[in-house]
């Protein structure tokens, strides 16, 4: 399993827990020499991160892995040479040749045929080697299973979490396995609310849920980000995670607790079905 570096507070003031909002050009120096210097090979990003493609285009020596904003397209009749353009316009501000990997940002939004359209296009860019990886990113185990038993793509990210573990089902699982995809967790911290002391006061109608958990954390004498990140590294089938940081020290604790031994724990019992509290684009 390898972490791969997102990079939306670079360009956005992203985040429920994020009080320091856009990172400066010289904690992002900080952040992406320690990356180098730590084995972290990819970078995650969008068009629609704001400024973060064109920050990461000053640090060549990463993977990309990016995303594009389908339903903001032109009318489908010109979605064709619009997605080329727009990709266009990543490499520019990306610098460089080509990407490790593109995905539609929003396939939820958008119906099948335009899927459809959307990555022939991504297989035409695959094709002609300005990407390595084609895919998508969703939100439910539903949208996955519809695009991989119509499609043939290479990578998907997922949102999986202590609280959202809907991707952790045999039948996922086996899609997974059986199309040879490449997933990807994000949101591993939930937006960093899994991290904090306290529950964020916006959630607080799930306060219940966030001290079980942080009483789990204390009964396995777990730190909140180290039972985070021992709940994913039991995830067989996850190829890497997606994690956002505003700091260097940030990223320091992630990669030291990553790396420590998984101990053997149910983390099962944390699941949530509330849909308002495991879905951020819901908050």
């Amino acid at each position: 399993m390898e972490i791969v570096l997102g990079t939306a507070q670079f360009g956005l003031d992203y985040g429920i827990t994020n009080l320091s909002g856009i990172v400066p050009p010289v904690e992002v120096k900080a952040i992406l020499k320690y990356a180098v210097d730590e084995g972290i090979k990819k970078l995650d990003t969008a068009q629609a991160y704001g400024d973060s493609e064109t920050v990461i285009g000053g640090y060549p020596d990463f993977d990309v892995m990016t995303k594009f904003t389908a339903k903001n397209l032109a009318p489908a009749v010109e979605k064709t040479t619009h997605i080329r353009k727009c990709f266009e316009e990543s490499l520019f501000r990306l610098n460089r040749l080509s990407v490790y990997s593109l995905m539609i940002h929003d396939v939820e939004a958008i119906n099948f045929e335009t899927t459809k359209r959307c990555l022939h296009v991504l297989e035409q860019l695959k094709e002609d080697g300005l990407i390595k990886k084609m895919g998508v990113s969703v939100y439910t185990p539903e949208k996955l299973i519809e695009i991989a038993s119509n499609f043939s793509i290479d990578v998907i990210q997922v949102p999986i979490n202590l609280f959202d573990q809907r991707f952790c089902s045999k039948k996922i699982k086996s899609v997974i396995s059986e199309q040879n995809i490449d997933l990807y967790a994000r949101s591993i911290f939930l937006q960093g609310s899994l991290l904090a002391s306290k529950t964020p006061k916006d959630l607080m109608k799930w306060d219940g849920s966030f001290k079980s958990f942080r009483q789990f954390c204390m009964e396995t004498q777990l730190s909140q980000i180290g039972c985070c990140l021992n709940f994913i590294k039991s995830l067989e089938f996850v190829k890497g995670i997606v994690v956002g940081i505003t700091k260097k020290s940030e990223l320091k604790e992630i990669i030291d607790e990553f790396r420590l031994p998984i101990p053997k724990i149910d983390f099962s019992h944390l699941a949530s079905t509330e849909s308002k509290l495991i879905n951020p684009s819901l908050w």
